[in-house]
């Protein structure tokens, strides 16, 4: 059995905090994560970001942004014991998962009304799950061993394993045209594809410092990296961008990396980045190449 540990991920997928370069305006008050658990999410058309984070008490809870240039706010709560994985394939819902019973249902919270429906439930955990086209899943799914998980594919209810490499971390996977793929942070990094085939330009825009990716699966050619740099000093990432017209790095220097998302037509990347004390939400447009804003209250 081909075993991987990836016991580093969680210290670089996400979080960019930046040295203080630029000056930001202060027309409205900059959004701040609170605490250190929280999870990042962009839907498929690029016109609303999911910011969900473990509150006081232990449950988990979000902010949503939407409409306006993403400037209108909704607060969302989860149930006890339930964790987000992000936005429905549709961009109308949110994926959580509420163990129960000795058992992990998925369930898909839709944003307008609060319903919530439910999609299915297995007997093990479930992490890293994406709905990658109506009513297909993607996740991580714990092995009766609890050593390690195995990548899986679910439609209704049949599942079929993908790869042949057992793991004892991972990482959200990224989707790209009929591919499916995982970015292993080794020296130097691994794409472990899952499904299908990857374009050599996604190969070619990671390099040995690349710590995490994230792509448009409908567009075959944007992609944000994070390469990550430490030392005995400061630490910190570097974030570029890669589109049909141009390569590109945003901003300077950011540090402790955790969250990295791109919607699925390539039109919105977003990242959080400690830039006023706390964790805040960045957004570049890769249409208009790799200016940045912070999202506001």
């Amino acid at each position: 059995m081909n075993n991987i540990s990836i016991t580093y991920m969680s210290r670089v997928i996400g979080i960019f905090v930046f040295f203080g370069l630029f000056n930001f305006p202060c027309l409205a008050k900059d959004f701040e994560i609170p605490g250190d658990k929280f999870r990042l999410s962009v839907n498929g058309s690029g016109d609303k970001v999911l910011a969900a984070w473990r509150g006081i008490g232990g449950d988990w809870e979000g902010k949503l942004f939407f409409s306006d240039g993403l400037k209108r706010t909704k607060n969302i709560k989860f149930p006890s014991k339930s964790v987000p994985h992000g936005f429905s394939y549709d961009g109308n819902g949110v994926i959580y998962v509420n163990f129960v019973q000795g058992k992990h249902k998925v369930w898909v919270r839709n944003i307008d009304s609060g319903n919530d429906v439910f999609a299915f439930e297995s007997d093990y955990g479930v992490s890293f799950l994406s709905e990658y086209a109506v009513g297909q899943y993607i996740y991580l799914l714990d092995m009766p061993t609890g050593s390690y998980a195995k990548w899986v594919e679910r439609e209704k209810d049949k599942v079929v394993s993908l790869g042949k490499k057992y793991y004892n971390f991972a990482a959200m996977p990224n989707f790209l045209n009929s591919g499916v793929f995982v970015l292993i942070p080794r020296n130097p990094p691994e794409l472990d594809i899952l499904k299908g085939q990857v374009s050599d330009s996604v190969t070619l825009f990671i390099n040995k410092d690349t710590g995490a990716i994230s792509c448009a699966k409908d567009d075959s050619v944007t992609c944000v990296r994070a390469d990550h740099f430490f030392g005995s000093g400061k630490s910190f990432s570097k974030i570029f961008l890669k589109t049909l017209k141009k390569n590109c790095q945003v901003g300077d220097a950011w540090i402790d990396v955790r969250s990295l998302s791109t919607s699925r037509n390539g039109k919105l990347a977003a990242f959080s980045s400690n830039v006023t004390g706390e964790n805040n939400l960045i957004i570049v447009r890769p249409e208009e190449g790799c200016s940045f804003s912070l999202l506001t209250n």
